[in-house]
């Protein structure tokens, strides 16, 4: 019933539920864990990044290290806008599953963030050698090479999200970004 208010967009209702279960339940703990990042995504579409932040460091509390949990903490910590802790939880993420195209994508945008260009270039090329079809990646990439003023490389990488996710959170931000691009042009 949880997951399905999830569905409902009841975010609050169902991350409330979700915690109240992973508290009550006699379950493992990676089972509570996993109920606890249910709660903490739930958290965080409601629009309560603390309280998210909260649920996950508890799920983390029940499985130490746990790469999902380590990647959704930081997508709060982002939220938070606090992209040092974001970062540290990515290099952890990162140091027990290497290849998560995923958490290479965040750690770029991370270091964007925290004006580490040239480490989040490596992140991007990384993570697009590993995932091609990404288009987060891509859309990372195209704002890469325009803070590098890289304008027709930029609109290349955003073509690509386009291809690959038109509809997606991804194709709108790379839409909007090439409509900045084509004013900035003028």
């Amino acid at each position: 019933g949880a997951v399905a208010l999830i569905g409902l967009k009841q975010y609050g209702e169902a991350a409330t539920r979700l915690e109240d279960l992973a508290r009550t339940s006699h379950e493992k703990a990676g089972l509570r864990a996993g109920m606890l990042a249910q709660a903490g995504q739930a958290w965080l579409l409601e629009g309560a990044p603390d309280r998210a932040y909260a649920v996950q460091t508890a799920a983390l509390s029940l499985t130490p290290g746990a790469p999902d949990l380590l990647v959704d903490r930081a997508e709060t910590l982002a939220a938070l806008k606090n992209y040092k802790a974001a970062l540290a939880d990515l290099d952890q993420a990162l140091a027990s599953a290497p290849n998560r195209a995923d958490a290479l994508v965040f750690r770029a945008a991370a270091r964007r963030y925290l004006d580490d260009l040239k480490g989040a270039r490596a992140d991007i090329a990384r993570a697009l050698s590993i995932a091609p079809t990404n288009a987060d990646g891509w859309l990372e990439s195209g704002i890469l090479k325009r803070l590098d003023g890289d304008k027709k490389g930029a609109r290349a990488d955003w073509m690509k999200v386009l291809e690959l996710a038109p509809d997606g959170p991804a194709g709108d931000v790379a839409r909007r970004n090439m409509e900045l691009l084509d004013v900035t042009d003028r």
